[in-house]
């Protein structure tokens, strides 16, 4: 096997580390059980509410989401099924470089108010753009364009295009499940929440209520003025499900300004956002959404979108990878503690379908560097490599990456491309049943997300 494959072996594991120290990455340490949904905090059950049309009757639920077709619900500060509406100065980029868009797919349209400001516009219905409006981009719609007095587009200007969309399933989780019951918080000592599924929480003036790492399933949530919600996301990804109304009158507080919270408004009820949720914004697939006038938020997903006056929404990227590490950290500085944490994280993170599938990789990488041309040759070498690295015990310290990558640049690769290693590889045959046709045919590699080619001008020993 030529020196080029085998270096392109060692990119698809997915850690960008050279062939031959993958497996040193995996150890055999349980990813943290989650916490069992049964657990009964005030000692009895208690029945919840009914569950949105997205859920079975088991409590899964699938969210898809209608986005233009060749985009991502990522792309977008500002995502609607039916309308979006910018009030007077109103702000929708990402904040980085303006190339934050919204779209709506209804036909409705879209508007935006006295002098606000928008990345590209896509809309199935018209779109006016008031006096002094700004679109840093493009603006395509089904319907007709109109520009009144100051208005500029600095792109092209695309006109009755029909707009074609496609299905983005967005998230699965399960909502359904024993309740531990309502929650009310004011005043006294903070109350700390673990995962799970509760009803009706309230957080009053003076109360603090403190939620860590894991998925939070609530019949509704009402934060009131003074009161305090903290989340600590530090060293996991935190969702917030609510399942019937929201309210936010206080900004919620991020242990770290990372974007791996996700907040999840199943609701039919319309609700106005009058607190800050930026960076975590707001997803609400059944309801129409306000934003107050002077809030900010991160990305907006609902049925009717409005932004207040002089609010601000910015496009995010939700990251559900995090390693516990400061994102600032550079990689080739990094303790050994934390190089060691940062590998049980991505264990943690892929689990064992991943494992087996970069191992799976790793081992047919062997097989055919052997030369044998042997089929029982192949499947032996391929056999003793495989077991080799799913038997490694233990994690070892980052060596030669000479990496001047930030700790969250990688934590955003690794957050999109671990799937799709999972994706591509965790359906490879058995080194037991392998033929030389197959151990040939590995099929194509798996696309580097753009997060992770730009790591590769700032990591030279990444793929070496």
């Amino acid at each position: 096997m030529s020196e080029s494959i085998l270096r392109s072996f060692g990119l698809v594991l997915g850690l960008a580390l050279p062939l031959g120290t993958a497996c040193s990455w995996f150890s055999d340490d349980p990813a943290p059980a989650p916490l069992s949904s049964e657990q009964d905090l005030r000692g009895r059950h208690h029945r919840s509410v009914a569950l949105p049309p997205q859920c079975n009757s088991a409590g899964d639920c699938t969210l898809e989401i209608s986005v233009p077709e060749g985009h991502e619900v990522s792309d977008f500060a500002v995502l609607a099924s039916t309308s979006v509406r910018l009030g007077d100065r109103a702000d929708a980029t990402d904040g980085a470089d303006g190339s934050g868009a919204i779209a709506a797919v209804g036909r409705i349209g879209v508007f935006l108010g006295q002098r606000a400001s928008s990345g590209s516009v896509i809309a199935a219905g018209p779109v006016v753009l008031d006096n002094g409006a700004r679109v840093d981009g493009t603006v395509t719609s089904a319907a007709d364009v109109t520009l009144r007095r100051g208005a500029s587009v600095t792109g092209e200007i695309v006109e009755n295009q029909p707009l074609v969309t496609e299905q983005e399933t967005l998230l699965s989780v399960r909502l359904g499940g024993t309740s531990f019951g309502p929650v009310r918080v004011h005043g006294g000592p903070p109350r700390r929440l673990e995962p799970g599924k509760y009803g009706a929480v309230d957080v009053r003036p003076r109360g603090e209520l403190d939620l860590g790492g894991g998925v939070y399933v609530f019949d509704s949530l009402d934060i009131q003025r003074a009161g305090e919600l903290k989340i600590d996301n530090s060293s996991a990804a935190v969702e917030i499900h609510v399942l019937r109304g929201l309210s936010c009158h206080q900004d919620p507080l991020l242990q770290t300004p990372r974007p791996n919270v996700r907040l999840v408004y199943w609701g039919t009820v319309s609700t106005t956002i009058d607190c800050s949720l930026d960076p975590i914004g707001l997803i609400a697939p059944n309801a129409s959404v306000s934003v107050a006038d002077h809030m900010r938020s991160g990305p907006l997903v609902a049925k009717h979108a409005r932004i207040g006056d002089r609010a601000k929404v910015s496009r995010r990227t939700f990251r559900r990878f995090t390693t516990g590490i400061d994102p600032t950290a550079v990689v080739d500085d990094l303790r050994d503690a934390d190089a060691r944490a940062l590998c049980r994280r991505v264990f943690a993170f892929g689990g064992t379908e991943y494992k087996q599938a970069t191992c799976n990789v790793r081992a047919r990488g062997a097989a055919l560097a052997s030369g044998s041309f042997s089929e029982g040759d192949l499947r032996t070498t391929c056999s003793a490599d495989f077991d080799a690295c799913m038997g490694q015990d233990q994690c070892q310290v980052l060596r030669g990456l000479a990496c001047n990558a930030a700790v969250g640049a990688v934590e955003a690769c690794l957050d999109r491309h671990i799937p799709r290693v999972v994706e591509t590889f965790s359906t490879l045959p058995a080194c037991s049943v392998l033929s030389s046709f197959q151990l040939n045919a590995l099929g194509p590699l798996p696309d580097l997300p753009a997060e992770c080619s730009r790591l590769l001008t700032t990591c030279a020993g990444f793929g070496r």
